[in-house]
């Protein structure tokens, strides 16, 4: 019994080894064309997202990281937006359809949206997908609306420089009171 229990330890060990060994040689890289357009107060922001020739995987999940809110979101043919936090990130995927995946090689556009706010640099994904299933995933950085700095209320600002005021005017009276 014990010599049985060792060998199904080793035979799942070799098992799990070839597969990841497998999965590993799988590599994915893309890039992406980033374009963001001012009009009429608007930022429309337009995607281009290439497979590179050396790709063992097509991609079929492409994701950009948000810093403000989005709006008029479209997606190329067979392509849709599986989910999006407006504030977060927009996510497009090949409606699970082979078809639609960006072969190695080739270039998808049109992931577009619109945004109030000017681009920043962000992270993008996109998920590959190869002949077992699944593959790798692979970041860079693109153009995407930014959050803009933080903007303090009026509120604010006037209890900031009232409490200034009232520090300064009491280091001052008391330096006036050590001088007598």
């Amino acid at each position: 019994m014990k010599y049985l229990r060792i060998s199904i330890v080793s035979l799942f060990s070799l098992v799990l080894l070839f597969g990841l060994t497998d999965l590993a040689s799988a590599t994915l890289t893309s890039s992406v064309s980033a374009v963001a357009s001012l009009s009429g107060g608007e930022w429309a922001y337009t995607y281009d997202l290439i497979n590179n020739p050396g790709s063992d995987e097509n991609i079929w999940v492409f994701e950009v990281a948000l810093g403000a809110e989005i709006f008029g979101i479209s997606s190329p043919l067979g392509w849709g937006t599986v989910f999006t936090d407006y504030k977060t990130y927009v996510k497009w995927t090949d409606v699970f359809d082979p078809t639609f995946d960006i072969l190695p090689g080739s270039k998808w556009g049109l992931f577009e949206f619109k945004s109030l706010s000017a681009p920043d640099i962000y992270e993008y994904l996109v998920e590959g997908w190869g002949p077992a299933g699944p593959g790798s995933i692979y970041y860079g950085k693109t153009l995407s609306p930014g959050g803009g700095g933080i903007v303090p209320e009026p509120g604010t600002l006037i209890l900031l420089g009232s409490g200034l005021i009232g520090l300064v005017g009491f280091t001052f009276s008391r330096k006036k009171k050590g001088k007598k």
